[in-house]
């Protein structure tokens, strides 16, 4: 995806975003026709702004870009990264926004976009980030992890929304780390819930699955203090599992919607 800055009102900001598809026939249609088809196969119920458009031509959605967002798959990442190397003007960011390693060489997708795109400044985007809560404007926050703090700080500004608070981290080994492990230690929770164990049982998955995380990440060479406030986070994202069982939390979401005191505790009854 190449994104192309403009100035509008003394801020400049992203005013064309453009999308490689893997679908051809789909950007044979008019702009308009393409921002529905990529609305409807993908975030039904929302519309997709007017400055995006999808192309099948590599060379056009790459050769003009001001940054490269690369959202792709892991086991295709390095054929599309080398396919759209020769295309990328020098210097041009490369962002991944990819949670994964490549299959045989077990590479971390920011080591295989510095092999394949030498020279580029290799970043990536990761966070809590469901795309149709994005476009609905929910708060959320994000983090992206580059050793440059010039080029994250330029990154911070480009990808900031004001529903979307975009952090900086030069640790980019620990937040790709961290990443790739969630994922596994998601499906094992998942596993447990789908055995009939309870929330005790999920909250010791990922305690544990955490503390192997760190492991692993400083392992790799990550930041201890990546993994640190990773663990704080996620020791309230379990207190918070399955909220009803929490009292707590109960508690909490009573009142921030509104609830009196006698209803609050009528709930934790």
């Amino acid at each position: 995806m190449g994104n192309h800055g403009g100035r509008a009102r003394g801020r400049e900001h992203i005013n064309n975003v453009v999308v490689a598809s893997r679908r051809p026939r789909r950007c044979n249609q008019q702009h308009a026709r393409e921002r529905r088809l990529l609305a409807r196969d993908y975030l039904p119920g929302f519309s997709l702004p007017e400055s995006l458009r999808a192309t099948s031509d590599l060379r056009e959605a790459v050769s003009a870009a001001d940054v490269l967002v690369m959202a792709v798959p892991s086991h295709g990442f390095r054929a599309v990264a080398a396919e759209a190397a020769p295309y990328l003007r020098p210097w041009v960011p490369v962002v991944s926004l990819v949670k994964g390693v490549e299959r045989d060489s077990l590479k971390r997708m920011s080591e295989v976009t510095a092999e394949e795109m030498p020279g580029h400044p290799v970043a990536v985007l990761a966070g809590p980030n469901l795309a149709k809560e994005i476009l609905a404007g929910q708060p959320a926050a994000s983090v992206v992890a580059i050793d440059d703090e010039t080029i994250a700080h330029e990154l911070q500004r480009i990808f900031t929304r004001p529903s979307l608070l975009i952090y900086t981290n030069p640790d980019v080994v620990g937040c790709e780390v961290s990443g790739v492990v969630k994922n596994i230690i998601a499906i094992a929770a998942g596993m447990a819930e789908g055995m009939g164990f309870g929330e005790n049982s999920r909250a010791t998955i990922i305690t544990r699955g955490l503390a192997e995380m760190s492991r692993l990440g400083l392992a790799l060479g990550g930041n201890a203090l990546t993994f640190a406030r990773l663990l704080a986070w996620l020791a309230l994202a379990t207190s918070l599992l399955r909220v009803h069982r929490s009292r707590a939390a109960t508690t909490l979401l009573a009142c921030s919607s509104g609830r009196g005191a006698a209803s609050t505790r009528s709930l934790l009854a």
